[in-house]
């Protein structure tokens, strides 16, 4: 049941002709493999709910867990979420990324978390890898605590509610109530909508199972094209393009999502969403 305690206010090429379009076929290769460094990005303060007006009393029992869900305003990777806690407490607990509201939707980030403080205080919980989000789609974040792991039986999160404090998001206590939390974004991927970037770039076909094509309307000098997976690490990469079609063969990728970016001069013009299928 729920309750609340009153307390205080995330790539056949054999061979081919040159065409009129300037054409470059290649062979991403794997060796390019390499996570995305947080040391060498800043990261941005998106989302927040720092309402406190009590304290829900989530229970440390088998197949409990509690979720918020949120509304990035900005494209990029989630690096960071903090959520706010009440009453001492030392314990561990597992942390779980979704996309769309609430734990039904595609799991996107899983990984095992330490919930530790006194008093009234944040918890910082670090997504390595940074998980790619878009602006304006919703994703939710889900605590699920450890049994034995050393959290009590209730322990405190804070909470705003009835009056819908966040109206990006909700939590799994009620629509309108929020868990106080933040969210940061490394915004310097340049992920954008993806939608915008519909008119610069055409992949097809796309989903795809063994190789597509990459097309673009702009003209590149020493451009790069780089292939991100869903957690937002470096699986391929290939510099110095000039040319406005490339051939991307899957090689050994397994299947998913994928960003798909590419920059000129160091800054990001074009990201696309990219599906590999069996």
């Amino acid at each position: 049941r729920r309750k609340i305690i009153t307390i205080n206010k995330k790539v056949l090429v054999n061979s081919i002709g040159e065409s009129k379009m300037k054409t470059k076929l290649f062979y991403l290769s794997l060796s390019f493999i390499m996570g995305i460094s947080l040391a060498a990005d800043s990261q941005t303060l998106d989302q927040s709910q720092l309402l406190y007006q009590g304290a829900h009393s989530a229970r440390n029992l088998p197949a409990f867990s509690t979720w918020q869900s949120f509304t990035p305003s900005l494209s990029g990777t989630l690096s960071q979420i903090d959520q706010g806690f009440a009453n001492p407490m030392s314990g561990t607990a597992t942390l779980k990324i979704y996309s769309g509201t609430g734990v039904l939707g595609t799991e996107l980030f899983s990984s095992g978390i330490t919930i530790a403080g006194t008093g009234v205080f944040w918890s910082s919980f670090t997504i390595s890898p940074p998980l790619p989000v878009i602006a304006e789609q919703v994703y939710t974040f889900e605590i699920i605590p450890n049994q034995g792991g050393g959290l009590p039986d209730p322990f405190a999160i804070q909470i705003a509610g009835p009056v819908d404090s966040y109206t990006r998001g909700q939590s799994s206590f009620n629509a309108t109530w929020d868990y106080v939390f933040r969210t940061f974004v490394i915004t310097s991927l340049g992920i954008e909508n993806i939608e915008a970037s519909a008119s610069n770039i055409n992949i097809y076909p796309n989903p795809f199972s063994s190789h597509t094509t990459v097309q673009t309307s702009d003209l590149y000098n020493d451009a790069s094209l780089t292939l991100y997976n869903s957690k937002g690490q470096k699986v391929r990469e290939e510099k110095n393009l000039k040319e406005q079609t490339v051939f991307i063969d899957r090689g050994n990728l397994s299947n998913g999502l994928y960003f798909l970016q590419i920059k000129q001069d160091g800054k990001a013009s074009v990201t696309k969403k990219l599906i590999i299928i069996d």
